[in-house]
């Protein structure tokens, strides 16, 4: 390992970028250079030295290219002493499930927490939103995008009202028009045709509202869909989005957790979904047909038309939702009216 050390300190720089750290492996060790676990022996080689207090390891941008993942730069600590053994930390009661996790970036992060909540024991802290308490405990205040479950982090263990914060809902962007049904946009490019058209549409608009989801954002801003849908005193909304796997994936998503909190789910536009069948612009993809896709599709659609739509994906072809833009809507409009 010595031999691994002396030839990043060759380098003559603190911060070595990945391509440096795997030369120096190489040099130090030419009987590992074509192994096919090569990254493996050489993150093992890494995470060593940085126990040994040698090195510090990138804990935010890593090299996703192979496996297993590796972190993209690391800072040389060139005095190396002996590093002392930890005392055991004192586990708040909320954390002490922490006592048993193994080394990581989780257990590093709990130990930020647990001294965060130990400084702010007995003192008037305010909630505020997430992002805003991640950035002054971790400071990240992305730490926690994609862990928030229901109102907990760290795989669900805890609660984010013990550190004083609160989920923000995402605004859902829209523009209402008076009373009707409501209708949600995946693209933002369809959200501004179909708005337009139902402003200007000289019979009179179609929809109470017109929403855009923002692609997967949607997930996260459904829950402002409510108050859209009672303010235009709609009873149904309606969903449009590419025909493809991920745009069938996300109004599922969204209605499977719209019956977790029993609220009105939203259906699939069919006679659009229809036209982009029958006469809709098709282009190539790479597509994998899931079986959360193909449940996303037979839940959303009739049966037989399902079958079609997973017969197009088969041939490796989707249909953007652009497919039916502004001059498709001045054409045929009455493709776009809800039922």
């Amino acid at each position: 390992m010595n031999d691994f050390l002396d030839h990043l300190r060759v380098e003559g720089r603190s911060r070595l970028p990945l391509q440096a750290l795997v030369n120096a492996f190489r040099l130090a060790h030419p009987e590992h250079a074509e192994a096919p676990d090569f990254r493996t022996r050489l993150l093992s080689a890494l995470e060593a030295l940085q126990h040994e207090g040698a090195i510090e390891l990138t804990r935010t941008r890593y090299d996703r290219s192979g496996q297993p993942p590796l972190p993209r730069s690391a800072r040389l600590v060139h005095i190396l002493q002996p590093k002392a053994a930890a005392p055991p930390e004192a586990w708040i009661e909320e954390l002490a499930f922490a006592a048993s996790l193994p080394r990581g970036s989780m257990l590093d992060d709990l130990k930020r927490l647990n001294a965060w909540l130990k400084a702010m024991r007995d003192r008037d802290v305010p909630d505020v939103p997430l992002p805003e308490r991640a950035l002054e405990i971790f400071d990240n205040e992305k730490r926690f995008d994609g862990d928030l479950r229901q109102g907990h982090v760290f795989g669900g263990r805890v609660p984010i009202s013990l550190i004083r914060a609160y989920e923000i809902t995402p605004t859902l962007v829209h523009e209402r028009f008076g009373k009707g049904p409501v209708l949600v946009l995946e693209n933002q490019a369809s959200y501004e045709s179909f708005r337009r058209w139902n402003r200007s549409r000289s019979a009179g608009t179609v929809y109470g509202a017109i929403c855009w989801g923002a692609g997967r954002g949607f997930s996260r801003s459904h829950l402002s869909l409510d108050p859209v849908m009672t303010a235009v005193c709609a009873e149904r909304a309606f969903y449009l989005g590419d025909l493809d796997p991920t745009g069938l994936q996300i109004l599922h998503h969204v209605n499977l957790a719209r019956r977790v909190e029993k609220l009105p789910e939203i259906e699939a536009h069919l006679p659009l979904y229809t036209w982009f069948v029958e006469n809709g612009r098709r282009r190539s993809a790479e597509i994998k047909i899931t079986q959360k896709a193909e449940r996303a599709v037979h839940e959303l659609l009739p049966i037989g038309f399902a079958e079609k739509v997973i017969q197009m994906w088969a041939t490796s072809e989707i249909v953007p939702q652009e497919s039916f833009g502004t001059a498709a809507l001045a054409a045929s409009d009455d493709v776009a009216l809800p039922y």
